[in-house]
């Protein structure tokens, strides 16, 4: 039998089990969105969830609207059912930050990996991913074309400390433009045994806070005062309201720490960056697909259709899902 799912503007949807993967609107009362994971791109004001119990943490800080949580743990089977389908939801950790998930759903006889955003090779502050062989694979493709080759984190890692040092041995001021969520972890992770002093914006220590409960380590820091940065590291998120006031004034010198980074052409008006990222590049990409050596691979979000054709190479079926519309998986043993 088919078992239809939708590739809209708002998220992936799979109605015959009312469920919707990463939603940016708000389902129907009796629907239940799975929200991969806290970063502000995946959450919306849901009212009926499913996520990892640190996400749920997370979403705590980042989203004030109420709403109903199916906490699972990782790894932990779950059965669902809607009107009269039964279905169950398993989730898996991704490695892209703190309570990432991807997830793992059953029903009607086959297996379907939905990826979200995943990291192969985790960093330092977040879970290790663990892929799952599954019948169906939905993976998101962000750095989907072979020149995306990231470097060995402990040679980036060097280059972030190396700079950071120098700067302050010039008596300018390092700012380091990392995502609060994430990135800045995985920076803070990186210094823990440089004893720099090094300080972070609101927002970054309140999240940090939150690691901590997870039982994550991290070096000293203080929370960010204009008036403190001399002599001290700085680690602040770049969609940050007032960076281009705050750190108008010299001396500084600022790195941006992205994944966007490895591409040359990108227009980074920094002193210096980085090719940190928390997605898989490419090389890493293949090998998740191998890992979960799925029938059927639908590709999303970034180079999806190159990265299709590139899996078609390797004798995978695959299909991008870069426009909206009606999709079908043949489920064995599905009655609908």
């Amino acid at each position: 039998m088919r078992f239809d799912f939708y590739n809209t503007e708002d998220g992936i949807h799979f109605p015959e089990i009312g469920l919707w993967l990463d939603s940016k609107q708000s389902a129907s009362d009796e629907e239940i969105v799975f929200v991969s994971h806290a970063h502000y791109d995946h959450i919306s004001k849901h009212k009926n969830v499913v996520l990892s119990i640190p996400t749920s943490r997370l979403m705590k800080v980042r989203s004030k609207s109420k709403r109903k949580e199916h906490k699972l743990e990782f790894f932990k089977k779950t059965n669902f059912k809607f009107k009269d389908k039964e279905f169950s939801m398993t989730l898996l950790p991704a490695g892209h930050i703190l309570g990432s998930a991807m997830l793992l759903i059953e029903v009607g006889g086959s297996s379907i990996l939905y990826s979200g955003d995943f990291k192969l090779h985790s960093h330092y502050a977040s879970e290790k991913c663990v892929p799952r062989k599954a019948e169906f694979l939905i993976m998101e493709t962000t750095f989907g074309k072979p020149e995306y080759k990231f470097p060995p984190i402990k040679e980036v890692s060097e280059q972030i400390i190396a700079f950071c040092k120098t700067t302050l041995s010039e008596k300018f001021t390092p700012v380091l433009l990392a995502y609060s969520l994430g990135k800045s972890q995985d920076l803070l992770s990186m210094l823990a045994k440089e004893n720099l002093p090094i300080l972070v914006h609101t927002q970054i220590h309140k999240l940090t806070q939150i690691y901590r409960e997870f039982g994550y380590k991290f070096p000293n820091y203080e929370m960010f005062s204009r008036r403190k940065m001399k002599g001290r590291v700085v680690i602040y998120p770049p969609s940050a309201a007032n960076i281009d006031e705050l750190f108008s004034v010299k001396p500084i010198k600022m790195a941006a720490v992205t994944g966007w980074a490895i591409d040359k052409n990108a227009r980074l008006k920094v002193d210096a960056a980085f090719p940190l990222s928390d997605h898989s590049d490419f090389y890493e990409l293949i090998d998740f697909v191998r890992a979960v050596n799925p029938k059927k691979i639908f590709t999303t979000h970034g180079f999806a259709t190159e990265f299709a054709a590139t899996l078609h190479s390797f004798g995978f079926e695959a299909q991008p899902l870069e426009k909206t519309g009606q999709k079908w998986l043949p489920l064995n043993g599905w009655k609908g």
